[in-house]
């Protein structure tokens, strides 16, 4: 069996979820509750997806994996998980943030603000053109400025994304409308199928996790018995 098929992963935003594309349809995708059992299983869960589609990791021609922001050890598992299929198997790798992608999948001709959660308080969002172009870089409010940025619209423009609860009141009274979304791995597929028929380069070197806030690490526990 020649290599024809792509895989999408996304273990940046709830619910998790990953596709195999076969050059003109999904033939297997699955979506599932972000959890840790998940995600330490994640590599086995596919390779039952590779499996009831009767194929195996040599059949992958290209991969393409969503690079955050998101869950920072959803992120970790994803992208390492892709990126060693990609050199097991010499195929490569593209990404799309989670921001893009979200921005991707909507087809509507007009302006998208792409919204998500991001830490305590506070959302990420990011404007998009009509073509799904960047016209901003992701930023971070809280709510008290989210409710300044939706205020400054004189038209309708449309929010699209995870908006937690405590800020969809910011959205009342003001020119945005809100429409709830989640990632779509069957657009990350055939993203990745378009990347590989067009003969772009993998991007190996430069996919690592995007965080908007590099995460936290905290100092390493000292047993009591060490301290003695």
């Amino acid at each position: 069996m020649s290599r024809q098929y792509t895989v999408a992963i996304n273990t940046a935003i709830d619910p998790f979820s990953y596709a195999i594309y076969d050059g003109s349809r999904v033939v297997y995708e699955h979506k599932q509750q972000a959890t840790r059992e998940f995600t330490e299983q994640f590599i086995y869960e596919l390779q039952k997806g590779l499996q009831i589609c009767g194929i195996g990791f040599e059949n992958i021609a290209a991969i393409a994996v969503v690079k955050g922001p998101g869950s920072y050890t959803g992120l970790r598992v994803g992208i390492s998980t892709a990126k060693t299929i990609a050199f097991v198997h010499k195929i490569p790798i593209y990404s799309l943030s989670s921001l893009e992608l979200m921005a991707l999948q909507q087809k509507n001709k007009e302006l998208k603000i792409i919204v998500l959660t991001g830490r305590a308080q506070e959302i990420t969002l990011q404007v998009f053109s009509e073509n799904s172009d960047a016209l901003s870089e992701p930023v971070s409010y809280d709510k008290e400025s989210f409710i300044n940025f939706c205020g400054q619209f004189k038209a309708e423009v449309a929010l699209y994304g995870q908006c937690p609860d405590s800020f969809l009141s910011a959205i009342v009274g003001s020119n945005c409308r809100y429409i709830s979304r989640s990632l779509c791995t069957e657009v990350l597929a055939q993203f990745a199928y378009q990347q590989l028929t067009m003969g772009l380069a993998t991007e190996f070197e430069t996919c690592v996790p995007y965080y908007v806030y590099q995460p936290v690490v905290g100092q390493q526990k000292v047993s009591q018995r060490r301290r003695k």
